[in-house]
């Protein structure tokens, strides 16, 4: 590849779509999805069909990093189902701050570019210490269905209810899928979907008891 048709690569330049914030997100357009019967699916089992319901990417961040590094393959298969989340990449709170920008943007832009592809994408959100706020809520318009998940964060409560205000300030959104179960400070129109039923939990336990 000759380096003007390398520098000129949309898959290495990353600036196809809007951008917002002074680190130049790329923007989740609001999308409208209808609030009744939200069920989640993990990413790693599509296999097992369920179309009627949102693909999440609440996982390892290895099980998804394919769809920063290759989306194309997986667009028709993920087309399939009602709506998916954004890919949430771990944003660590001990990690440098550059790390965690970075991932908030592949973040954004996974989800805008699924979203060109036609698919209904609803952002889902994470954020680490106060000094993440400013950029970890941009690239999502105001009023969005927006995601969160509280699971692994019992422990983290004030670090967690710190950026769920933030967010709610700053998006305004629509209504929260959350992901796990809720502390009972968090406000707005929330939508708990079960993380033991969605992860079929219970089924494994039972698997694992009969061995």
């Amino acid at each position: 590849m000759k380096s003007v048709v390398f520098h000129n690569d949309p898959m290495i330049l990353r600036n196809q779509f809007a951008r917002d914030g002074t680190f130049e997100m790329p923007v989740i357009k609001k999308a409208k999805l209808d609030l009744d019967n939200i069920e989640l699916i993990g990413y790693d089992k599509l296999s097992e069909g369920q179309k009627e319901k949102i693909v999440h990417f609440f996982l390892d961040d290895y099980k998804f990093e394919v769809l920063w590094k290759d989306p194309e393959p997986r667009v028709e298969k993920l087309k399939e189902y009602r709506a998916i989340l954004s890919p949430q990449f771990s944003v660590y709170t001990e990690t440098p701050v550059a790390v965690q920008i970075h991932r908030v943007f592949k973040s954004r832009w996974c989800g805008a570019h699924f979203q060109s592809k036609g698919l209904k994408v609803i952002p889902s959100l994470v954020w680490g210490e106060a000094d993440t706020f400013w950029f970890s809520f941009d690239g999502i318009d105001e009023g969005s269905v927006v995601a969160v998940s509280t699971v692994g964060m019992r422990t983290e409560k004030q670090l967690f209810m710190a950026g769920y205000k933030e967010m709610l300030r700053r998006i305004k959104p629509k209504a929260i899928i959350c992901y796990g179960e809720p502390f009972e400070e968090m406000e707005g129109k929330l939508i708990v979907v079960d993380y033991a039923a969605t992860d079929n939990l219970n089924q494994e336990k039972t698997l694992l008891s009969r061995l």
